[in-house]
């Protein structure tokens, strides 16, 4: 049975993939979630998709390697169209 007509694909206007506290970490291309860290952005990559530059405790995010890595990468990884109620405009 098709979808009905009034079926739309659209994310949440208050998603993950436009909240203040998420950044696409350039190299690694994953979508972390940074709110209530200490973190600075300080550019942008555009190969192979924009992306940020984030450095976190001193070290650049996407640089990290295995264990140090993981231990960020766990429990802030998410996707574009997941919603919270911390949300907040990238503006």
């Amino acid at each position: 049975m098709p979808r009905p007509s009034s079926h739309r694909d659209q994310p949440h206007e208050r998603c993950c993939g436009n909240c203040a506290f998420a950044h696409l970490v350039a190299y690694k291309l994953d979508l972390l979630c940074f709110h209530g860290d200490d973190i600075r952005v300080f550019g942008k990559s555009e190969y192979p998709v924009t992306s940020e530059f984030v450095e976190m405790n001193g070290e650049e995010v996407g640089m990290l390697e295995g264990d140090e890595y993981s231990s960020v990468w766990a429990g802030r990884i998410i996707d574009s169209d997941d919603v919270c109620d911390e949300w907040k405009s990238e503006a």
